[in-house]
């Protein structure tokens, strides 16, 4: 069978695979797939301070690097404002809530260290919100 198209939401395009799993992402680290956490960071960057942050929060920054030794992480994604300079956003994906709160707590002063490296940064930092997948 040929991959399908399924809605999530009013317009987004889930596409499966034959075995009806999501096409293109490696089942053995989405198990579950609706029950994944993801949270959304909005972050408003000091002109000067951009390119660090970018180091920072970036694919090989130090926040994605302490989550990667994490159990249930999946991934980070660092987007930027093409249309407002020095606007950020983060996308953290978790197989589950349970596994970033155990994280959270197993390793809460690096994360602190790092969360006030970052704050030297930001103008502002906003919780957009946390979500789960769906399909």
């Amino acid at each position: 069978m040929a991959a399908r198209a399924i809605r999530c939401g009013r317009s987004r395009r889930v596409y499966l695979d034959s075995s009806g799993q999501p096409a293109g992402l490696k089942p053995d680290r989405l198990p579950g797939l609706s029950d994944h956490y993801v949270y959304v960071w909005s972050f408003e960057v000091a002109a000067d301070k951009a390119d660090e942050f970018r180091r920072l929060y970036g694919l090989n920054g130090a926040w994605s690097q302490l989550f990667a030794s994490a159990d249930g992480y999946i991934d980070t994604q660092l987007l930027e404002d093409r249309g407002k300079p020095g606007r950020f956003m983060t996308i953290d994906r978790w197989e589950s809530e349970d596994a970033f709160r155990a994280f959270r707590s197993a390793r809460a002063q690096e994360f602190q260290r790092l969360d006030r490296m970052g704050d030297v940064m930001t103008l502002s930092e906003t919780l957009v919100g946390e979500f789960r997948a769906c399909h």
